[in-house]
């Protein structure tokens, strides 16, 4: 198993184990399906340095809540976003105005294991701040390339309005941190098309859905 991978499925085991007395004598579970709108984030081309963005698109997502208290709950996020990223023109081909530009379409699969904590209570009303800590896959859609894995944190804010007993809506806003850990090269399929640098890549996203209660 990849190392990367290998230590997040052990931090996110030790969470589990932490967090295992506290679900014990929660008082409510929670499915949430939400959708919308994420930009941000962006790559360094190799071999050229040019810096080429990701490019904003839909956003969707599902979170298993579990209360752990009157204005706490467990949280396990999920969240997915199919967007595209430019890419080099293939190595040899001379950079000018003329060189048309590809893109390379990019799948990011986010999980995360966090909570919520409403500032009022009870949960499923009011304003609330979210967060989770886990790992964001990047998948490139290009042949001979695999799937990279990195440490991730989320931090959001939003507020529900109950519509019924067991259902609400839920409107939340929320930053995503990826850890890159440093200079490196990232989606090489014979030669590297994209060059990862720095430590950090910052998105954020608003959604909005609906919250059933059981």
């Amino acid at each position: 198993m990849n190392p990367a991978r290998s230590r997040i499925a052990a931090a996110a085991l030790v969470a589990l184990g932490a967090l295992a007395p506290a679900t014990a004598r929660s008082q409510g579970t929670s499915l949430t399906l939400q959708g919308g709108w994420r930009g941000g984030g962006s790559f360094i081309e190799a071999p050229s340095g040019v810096v080429r963005s990701v490019e904003p698109s839909p956003v969707l997502s599902v979170s298993l809540e579990r209360a752990i208290d009157a204005s706490r709950a467990v949280q396990f996020h999920v969240s997915y976003q199919d967007t595209e990223v430019f890419a080099a023109p293939p190595a040899g081909t001379p950079l000018s105005a003329a060189t048309p530009v590809t893109r390379l379409p990019l799948r990011l699969t986010t999980v995360h294991l966090g909570g919520t904590n409403f500032f009022d209570g009870p949960i499923g009303r009011g304003a609330f701040v979210a967060g989770g800590l886990g790992a964001t896959f990047m998948s490139p859609g290009l042949a001979g390339t695999s799937t990279e894995a990195f440490l991730s944190l989320s931090v959001g804010i939003g507020y529900m309005w109950a519509l019924a007993p067991n259902v609400a809506l839920r409107v939340e806003a929320r930053g995503l941190l990826v850890a890159v850990n440093g200079e490196g090269t990232l989606f090489c399929s014979g030669g590297c098309v994209v060059s990862l640098r720095g430590d950090a890549f910052l998105q954020g996203d608003v959604q909005a859905g609906l919250v059933i209660r059981f």
